[in-house]
């Protein structure tokens, strides 16, 4: 329950920087202002439900927001792993100085989700996704479908 916060906070085994951290080298210069917003509203959160634990009590508050946290957690977990890791198909983990952005993105797998697909945002389409983040989610689809003859094996 607490890898996704966590990994927030000091990222991966042995990679730097925190997406917490205005300076972190995840970020360009232009978008400091936004990662102090985001932090600020993340501790306003934090204090929020330590207010809310001591007003309704912790297990009301574990009952209205820990078990549903802890759902999206697992939903969020179970997600990722299916992306980065393959049924039959063995994907290569990239590690060091072996790693890099591109590859990470070509290491993934598009997985559909069904019905599913459309409240998550299209988050199936998850190697464009890796490639080109920028791309709104309603478009994912289609620029999926458009990679496809340049990805080849990769899409």
């Amino acid at each position: 329950m607490l890898a996704y916060p966590i990994y927030l906070w000091s990222r991966s085994p042995g990679k730097s920087g925190s997406h917490f951290h205005p300076e972190s080298d995840l970020f360009a210069p232009n978008e400091r202002t936004d990662i102090i917003t985001s932090t600020a509203c993340w501790a306003v959160m934090v204090g929020l439900l330590v207010y809310l634990s001591f007003a309704m009590g912790p297990i009301q508050l574990l009952k209205l927001y820990g078990i549903p946290y802890w759902l999206f957690v697992m939903w969020l977990d179970l997600v990722t792993y299916l992306h980065h890791h393959g049924h039959d198909e063995k994907l290569l983990w990239y590690r060091g100085k072996e790693r890099s952005y591109l590859r990470g993105g070509l290491t993934t797998l598009d997985r559909g989700y069904g019905w599913i697909n459309n409240i998550h945002h299209d988050i199936g389409t998850h190697v464009i996704l890796h490639l080109f983040p920028q791309i709104i989610h309603y478009h994912l689809i289609d620029a999926t479908e458009a990679a496809k003859p340049v990805l080849g094996k990769y899409s």
